[in-house]
């Protein structure tokens, strides 16, 4: 197996050890109501393992865009799309140094605020990459209306679990954008490989991604 198909896999299969396995170790998570930063708040039981936890998958993720990187069909605006990324690795390294409050309020501590500041910094960077990726012109018209649809399904769900109404489910909303942005981009890289090699010689890898 490639290194790049074992870091696609390490990244979904990190992601949901540390946020059920880390729910699980908590006792008193829910997963349903509950913000997956909340599984790191200040003075909670296991909030410095499971933050290590955070640190550890977003190297990973980092990794999988760095290796990734060079079979990656990428042309003009996309290029930079792509890097951008990078700031969900770089959200959740981030939330592991600056844990939020009890309930993760929008107003708080200032270890708070700086939070909720870098997660919605993440946010805007990775709607930002995606529609870029969307804009890509080595891929075909089928993946830039999907690069886009991400985008638009990943901005949704961000809103939709900050409204007041959502707050019973508002984890739940939060584990379907995370869990859709993250399935689809470790499905993108695991057929990179085999992508690049069914390519004829001499074919670019833009022209190669139907």
């Amino acid at each position: 197996m490639s290194t790049l198909r074992l870091l696609a896999l390490a990244v979904a299969l990190v992601y949901a050890a540390m946020v059920y396995g880390g729910g699980w170790l908590k006792g008193d998570y829910d997963l349903v109501s509950q913000f997956t930063s909340e599984l790191t708040t200040s003075g909670t039981p296991w909030a410095r393992a499971i933050a290590a936890s955070h640190v550890a998958w977003g190297m990973l993720g980092l990794a999988l865009l760095w290796v990734a990187a060079p079979m990656a069909p990428l042309a003009g605006v996309a290029r930079v799309g792509y890097w951008l990324l990078a700031s969900e690795p770089g959200v959740w390294i981030g939330s592991a140094f600056l844990p939020c409050d009890p309930g993760c309020p929008v107003e708080g501590s200032l270890t708070q605020a700086l939070h909720n500041w870098w997660a919605a910094a993440t946010f805007l960077a990775t709607t930002v990459g995606l529609l870029l990726l969307a804009c890509n012109r080595a891929v075909s018209r089928t993946a830039k209306s999907a690069w886009a649809l991400l985008a638009v399904f990943w901005a949704t769900t961000f809103v939709l679990m900050l409204v007041p109404h959502a707050a019973p489910v508002r984890g739940l909303i939060q584990r379907l954008g995370e869990g859709t942005l993250y399935g689809s981009l470790c499905v993108v890289a695991w057929r990179l490989p085999a992508a690049r090699g069914d390519r004829p010689r001499g074919v670019s890898a833009g022209a190669g991604m139907a």
